[in-house]
């Protein structure tokens, strides 16, 4: 991915216009002054949802494991650095990874404006939208498609790494899981799942339609 990282890099430097890089192996992509990485919201904690947690009068015991984690957690990253406030800085057991979500960025964006910029998250997307060239995985673009709040802040270029994996990520981030009896039942759940299967439709068919064309030229020039 270098090249394409460098690529990316001179097109920013000559022209002033920001450039996004969707990639399915961003951890490939160093960081510098010029580059920088986003996560998706849901790996960032949410210090005002971890503060309504502390206010509990009692606690199970995976709460209390995932408290005193993230409380001594907190006193490392103080000072904060654009990658603080991750998740994979913890490790966490499976009752925990549920505990985790609630007290995630993600639950807590709301409406169409930009996230809280005292937040972790916050402090990241900031520092994002201002570097001249961005790095996220394939499926945070995906996402935030389909969300109001924005979680990509807005970029002049976008480049696709490895655009055959697209589909396969479509479905993996956007297709929703439910049982028969909730999809009976539920007409606004029927019809959100029909409007994300016909877009991963779309996705399928403007994927294969590109390799058709993709597969051609590099055919042709194989030959000279």
């Amino acid at each position: 991915p270098l090249d394409l990282l460098v690529a990316a890099t001179h097109m920013a430097e000559q022209t002033g216009e920001h450039v996004l890089i969707a990639t399915p192996r961003p951890q490939e992509f160093p960081q510098d002054a010029r580059v920088t990485h986003l996560q998706n919201p849901s790996r960032y904690l949410n210090e005002g949802a971890f503060n309504q947690l502390l206010q509990k009068p009692a606690f199970t015991d995976p709460e209390t494991r995932l408290a005193l984690k993230i409380l001594l957690w907190k006193d490392q990253i103080l000072g904060y650095t654009f990658d603080a406030g991750l998740r994979y800085e913890l490790s966490l057991n499976e009752d925990e990874y549920v505990l985790w979500e609630q007290l995630s960025a993600h639950p807590h964006l709301y409406g169409e404006h930009e996230p809280n910029p005292e937040t972790l998250y916050g402090q990241a997307y900031k520092n994002a939208k201002y570097t001249p060239v961005l790095v996220v995985h394939t499926a945070l673009l995906l996402e935030n498609l389909v969300r109001k709040a924005p979680l990509i802040p807005p970029k002049t270029h976008l480049i696709i790494d490895r655009i055959e994996t697209l589909a396969e990520t479509a479905l993996a981030t956007l297709t929703q899981t439910f049982e028969v009896n909730q999809f009976l039942s539920e007409d606004d759940a029927r019809n959100n799942t029909f409007a994300v299967l016909f877009g991963v439709l779309a996705l399928l068919h403007e994927k294969d339609t590109l390799r058709e064309k993709t597969g051609a030229v590099y055919r042709t020039g194989g030959r000279h």
